[in-house]
């Protein structure tokens, strides 16, 4: 095929069906871990396995298992930050929130790296304003016809 290392569906002989349910869709394992882990963070990242049938693979997606979930979530510079340091710190200000033992700390960028296994706890930093840290964009010509303001006649 010379692209297997490309997220790609390939679609099968269409003159053998008319119905898409009917069709055969090939994917490749890029394009089963876009759609797993790249669609949703809710799986550990995929893992294939050989199949004995005509050289496929098994995919195997186990959705990631955290029994405690903490979401600190706030607008850019109101304290997250600040307050899970004051959590990481303080053990009456965990039980407050029902933080006990082993915990982890991620934010969107860091889903990707996660252990793998169970979380008993995860404390989850969420920007309201920028959940993939991609920063708020500024277009400058409507700052300026909003900020411009008409001399007094």
């Amino acid at each position: 095929m010379g692209a297997t290392n490309a997220p790609l569906v390939l679609l099968g002989d269409t003159s053998k069906s008319t119905r898409a349910a009917d069709r055969t869709f090939t994917f490749t394992k890029k394009a089963m871990s876009v759609i797993v882990n790249g669609h949703s963070k809710a799986f550990e990242p995929v893992r294939f396995h050989p199949s004995s049938f005509k050289g496929r693979w098994i995919v195997e997606a186990r959705r990631r298992q955290i029994d405690h979930l903490v979401v600190v979530a706030g607008v850019t510079g109101v304290g997250k930050s600040t307050f899970i340091e004051r959590l990481k710190s303080s053990k009456e200000l965990r039980a407050r929130f029902g933080i006990e033992g082993d915990f982890s700390v991620a934010s969107a960028n860091d889903v990707d790296g996660l252990r793998t296994g169970r979380h008993e706890t995860l404390i989850y930093h969420y920007d309201i304003l920028r959940p993939f840290d991609r920063p708020l964009h500024a277009h400058p010509a409507t700052l300026r016809s909003i900020c411009y303001r008409q001399p007094n006649a």
